[in-house]
């Protein structure tokens, strides 16, 4: 804000600048996830372990984002709140998942920075 002219709002590239804000950001998305999973339609019939899912079902995904964000083997003293965990070594890939990954990104995620 120091760099900003009196009543001078922030925009996109300043808030791009401010890595800790999102570090915060991330880790309160962690402790409280917006979205506890998501669900995708089956586009062709199949048998998953033994299970016949027809064409046109919608089919959950694996996992819980909420529950893989309190394993303590991938996030150590989970119930902590602690933004320095996403600093330098960050969680491993599809470890750290509000947002889903790619290719299927939530279109919401740059809304979510602001």
């Amino acid at each position: 804000m120091k760099s900003k002219k009196p009543g001078e709002l922030l925009n996109w590239d300043d808030i791009q600048k401010v890595k800790y804000y999102w570090n915060v950001s991330c880790e309160v998305i962690r402790l409280s996830p917006p979205s506890q999973g998501s669900f995708r339609e089956a586009l062709n019939d199949f048998v998953f372990n033994g299970f016949s899912i027809p064409k046109g079902w919608k089919v959950s995904k694996a996992g819980s984002v909420h529950s893989t964000h309190k394993n303590p083997e991938y996030f150590p003293n989970t119930q902590n709140f602690d933004p320095t965990r996403f600093e330098g070594n960050r969680p491993a890939p599809y470890m750290f998942v509000p947002f889903e990954g790619r290719p299927k990104m939530c279109i919401g995620k740059e809304y979510v920075r602001l």
